[in-house]
This record gives C-alpha cells, sequence and structure tokens, in this order.
C-alpha cells in the first residue's frame, strides 16, 4: 500500500440513503464466512458472488472517489482500468485483457503466495519486458468509464458484443469487489443487470451538501481571511471535482500573488474559471445532441446503430437539461439579486 491518506467513506458527499446502499453492499465481504460457511450459501451458489456496483452521474460527483474509499475501508489496493487499458488493436486483445485483469485480482485476494503464483504464470516477452505487478493487497477493481462494456449486446457489434461477453464470463467467476462507473447511463446488458449488486446515482450536489464539501475541503491550517463565507461560495452550482479545483486554485493564486492570506476574492477568481469550464461542458454536450440528430438521419437503415445514437442523445439531453436549469437558476438569482 502507498502512504498516501487514506480515503474516509464519510468524506464522501452523498444522501444518507445512497451511503446506506453502499455499506450493505460491501458488508457482504466482512460477513463472509457467516453468510457462505457457517449459514451453507456457498453450496448453493458457486459463481457470482462478487459485489459488483454501478456508480453513474455527470462528473466531478464523486464516483471515483467512493471507489477509493470502499476500497481504503475494506483494506483493499485500488486497481481503476480505464477504457485504454482494455482496448487493442490485435483480435481478442481486449478480452485478454479483461481476462488478466480479473485473473491478477482473484489471485491477489488468495494473498501474497496465490499472487506470486500468477505473477510467475505470466508470458515472458524477452524483446520488449513489461514490468511485473506487484502484490500491494486485496485488489478492488475499478472500471473507470468503460461505458462500451456496460452496454446491451443486442445494440453493438460483434467487436464490442465478445468483449462483454468475456466480462460477463469473468464476473461470474470473481471473488472480490468490481465497482463500473459511468457519466451517462444508458441500456445495460440483461445478464449485466442481473449481476450488478447495486445500481448508486450520483446526484449534483444541493447547496448544503456543496458547503460541507468545502468545509472538508479547506484545511484547519489554511490561512483564511476573514472575509472568506463558506455559504456564498456554496452558492455556486459546482460539482464536488469543481470545488476540489477551486480550492486548489484560490491557493494557488493566494501563494502566486505573495498574500499571507487566502481571500474570498482567490476563491472567487478561481471558481469564475470552473464555471466557465462548466458552460463549455455544457455546450460540448449541447453540440453533441444536435450532431446525434443529424447521425440518426443517417443511420436509419442501421438499426443497431441508431439505438446506440438514440440512447447517447437522450442521456445527454437529460443530463444537459439538468445542468443548464441549475446554471440559469443560480444566473437568475445572481442578477435578481444586484
Amino acid at each position: 500500500m502507498t502512504g498516501r491518506p487514506k480515503v474516509a467513506l464519510s468524506s464522501v458527499v452523498i444522501k444518507e440513503e445512497k451511503m446506506e446502499q453502499v455499506k450493505a453492499a460491501i458488508s457482504q465481504l466482512q460477513y463472509q464466512d457467516l453468510i457462505f460457511k457457517d449459514w451453507g450459501f456457498e453450496e448453493v451458489f458457486e459463481k457470482g458472488t462478487a459485489v459488483s456496483l454501478l456508480f453513474y452521474g455527470i462528473p466531478g460527483t464523486g464516483k471515483t472517489l467512493m471507489a477509493q474509499a470502499i476500497a481504503d475501508h475494506l483494506g483493499y489496493a485500488l486497481k481503476v482500468v480505464g477504457t485504454a487499458e482494455i482496448e487493442s488493436s490485435e483480435p481478442g486483445g481486449a478480452e485478454r485483457t479483461i481476462k488478466k485483469v480479473f485473473a491478477e485480482a482473484n489471485a491477489s485476494i488468495g494473498g501474497p503466495t496465490e499472487f506470486n503464483k500468477f505473477v510467475s504464470s505470466l508470458p515472458k516477452n524477452p524483446i520488449m519486458p513489461q514490468p511485473l505487478p506487484q502484490y500491494e493487497g486485496p485488489e478492488l477493481l475499478c472500471f473507470d468509464e468503460c461505458d462500451s462494456l456496460l452496454y446491451d449486446r443486442n445494440a453493438v457489434g460483434v467487436i464490442l458484443g465478445a468483449q462483454i461477453n468475456t466480462l460477463l464470463s469473468e464476473l461470474e467467476r470473481f471473488k472480490g469487489v468490481v465497482i463500473f462507473t459511468t457519466n451517462r447511463l444508458g441500456k445495460l446488458d440483461p445478464a449485466l443487470e442481473r449481476r450488478i449488486t447495486a445500481k448508486i446515482e450520483f446526484d449534483f450536489p444541493d447547496k448544503n451538501q456543496r458547503a460541507l464539501i468545502w468545509r472538508r475541503m479547506l484545511p484547519a491550517k489554511a490561512p483564511l481571511a476573514k472575509d472568506v463565507d463558506i455559504e456564498k461560495l456554496a452558492e455556486y452550482p459546482l460539482a464536488g471535482g469543481n470545488i476540489k479545483n477551486a480550492v486548489l486554485n484560490g491557493a494557488r493564486e493566494a501563494a502566486y500573488t505573495k498574500k499571507t492570506e487566502i481571500s474570498m476574492a482567490c476563491f472567487v477568481k478561481a471558481i469564475e474559471k470552473e464555471v466557465e469550464s462548466l458552460n463549455q461542458f455544457l455546450s460540448a454536450y449541447e453540440q453533441s445532441n444536435k450532431l446525434n440528430r443529424l447521425n440518426k438521419q443517417e443511420l436509419s437503415n442501421e438499426d443497431g446503430m441508431l439505438k446506440v445514437a438514440d440512447r447517447v442523445a437522450n442521456k445527454e439531453a437529460q443530463i444537459s437539461g439538468e445542468m443548464v436549469k441549475l446554471m440559469k437558476s443560480w444566473k437568475g438569482e445572481k442578477d435578481g439579486s444586484r
């Protein structure tokens, strides 16, 4: 394990009922022997006992942070798997990578001896030697924004369908915890949906939650000026990830300008940059919606592709609409108060 500070579950700001969903799901690890050995469920369920969670919501709402918090809570090492690590130009390359990821995680759950056996079994490439994985404890898998692995197999082509088949097969044999994160939730593959322990939406934080995030991100040692007003800062409609950026950029602004305190003006300047980025993000979503509407005409003879275009366009429109509403509401409040 690295020497970084651990992330506590309580540090992730989400609704209480959703936190309870998370705690209830991962409690299986705590009561593993009781459930499967003492109560005899291992005699009935030989496979498909992994704890699998799906986190969905707009960027910056704490999905990956929650994955790290769960790993730290369980004493696991978080292994984040992105699309770039799975994609391959070789036929069957993505499927082999998925199998390797799950095999390594399963071996890590078995302890150092099991893990070292796995490492020694890996094929060696004398021409381009690859660094061997190191044991850091049981691995918790997090497939971060690997949206293509979540799609309904009936709505994608043969290549993606083969990858989803491999994922389902490996998930069935997995013994640990796996988390999937996505910014937009489309129609899941029915077989994958049956294997998901809990689907949890990470909402855009309300004002009270934003104030709590601000307070938790400002260290006690930070030299805050007397004019810093957390409640006013929380009025800006930002997600947790944006607040983190604003906190750090505000501190950088104070340090760069040789100030002895971090003033409200430093944070407001940083927030304005985040709001500008958020507006660009929304514009990109809206532009994507327009492109998808155009593509629908061009793809009218391709039923499978049309379903994908419909799903992406509808969900992006929903997300964009919610964010635009928040931004307009906030701007209206500000304009009215002037």
